[in-house]
């Protein structure tokens, strides 16, 4: 489902139109909607889609090759790719006379097993694929280095989606009182992939149960599964969140709320940034780049109310004893929404 994209889309589409070959990148944190935009941009197009999940490397670039040998009816063999290259110039012998997206979602995972494969992306697309009737289009649930931001930005080659307006809380579920709209956006921000499990016939309590108290709920493990998809050794990263959620924002009151040093804590928060969980504030009167006077913000709603009161009280959460925390979100929950 697409809701309030049309300006992303029609960068898309832009790119697209243009006579000579293009690559877009697009940056996203998890659940922002990527997929949504991507998947209704290629709609009646010509494109081959790679979708890069979790895998060995034995079997990554070989399942790479197989959506362009499929795409293309290639005569199917039981060659092994073991690397990105060998896949981009099994791409670059092709034929394509109409113009052919080629989209690859999750580029990042990439990156988890060939550290070099953006390197060797950008140096085969100028010598060899841009010179193909491609429109290649890469997702990425984690930001780039600054010195490769720095090269796509100079030819407009990289987009990155941000929240939806608070708008699409009323596109999203229709005849919402004022109130239920912003207790809405409190308790699940404005992506669709968390508004469209909202139920508009029952009342707040009931659906933050629905939603997140109840152990086979759809939003039971957020935190966890968001940060799963990129770090093995969450336990730092959940408490750094967890102290953000409880209003320490600055690096200095969250490296004292853990009890460590605030260099101990650098590489964590600069990972949340690049996964775009976390976005940096500075104040209008210090340099971009002093992290010193900075304060860190959690932009996802629904990813703020789970560290707030579904991390900490997990344990009774799976016992169901859900009276202290149903206390807890009755006393302050609509002092947030204020």
């Amino acid at each position: 489902m697409l809701i309030n994209r049309q300006k992303d889309l029609k960068y898309l589409e832009e790119g697209y139109n243009k006579p000579n070959s293009q690559m877009k990148f697009i940056f996203g944190r998890k659940y922002i909607g990527k997929t949504a935009l991507v998947t209704q941009f290629i709609k009646d197009k010509k494109a081959i889609y790679i979708s890069l999940n979790d895998m060995s490397q034995n079997l990554f670039f070989t399942n790479m090759a197989n959506e362009i040998i499929s795409y293309f009816s290639l005569y199917k063999t039981n060659q092994k790719f073991n690397n990105f290259l060998e896949v981009l110039n099994l791409l670059n012998r092709q034929e394509v006379d109409e113009k052919l997206i080629v989209v690859i979602e999750d580029f990042h995972n990439i990156l988890k097993v060939h550290k070099k494969a953006l390197d060797e992306l950008l140096l085969f697309w100028k010598k060899q694929l841009s010179k193909k009737n491609i429109y290649l289009v890469l997702t990425s649930a984690t930001i780039f280095k600054d010195e490769y931001i720095q090269e796509l930005e100079k030819n407009n080659d990289f987009l990155i989606l941000k929240s939806l307006e608070f708008e699409t809380i009323k596109t999203m579920i229709p005849n919402l009182p004022k109130l239920d709209q912003l207790c809405v956006y409190t308790l699940l921000g404005t992506s669709p992939r968390y508004l469209k499990y909202y139920n508009k016939n029952i009342n707040l309590a009931e659906n933050i149960y629905n939603l997140f108290l109840s152990t086979n709920s759809y939003l039971f493990n957020l935190g966890i599964d968001i940060l799963k998809s990129e770090i093995q050794d969450i336990g730092t990263y959940c408490s750094i969140l967890y102290a953000i959620s409880l209003g320490k924002t600055k690096i200095g009151d969250i490296a004292e709320f853990l009890n460590v040093k605030s260099t101990y804590l650098s590489r964590y928060i600069q990972k949340l940034l690049e996964m775009m969980i976390l976005i940096k504030e500075i104040p209008i009167d210090s340099e971009e780049k002093s992290g010193k006077f900075g304060r860190y913000i959690i932009e996802d709603n629904a990813l703020k109310f789970w560290f707030y009161y579904i991390y900490p009280n997990k344990a009774l959460i799976s016992k169901q004893e859900l009276l202290p925390i149903t206390k807890q979100i009755q006393e302050n929950f609509m002092s947030k929404t204020i």
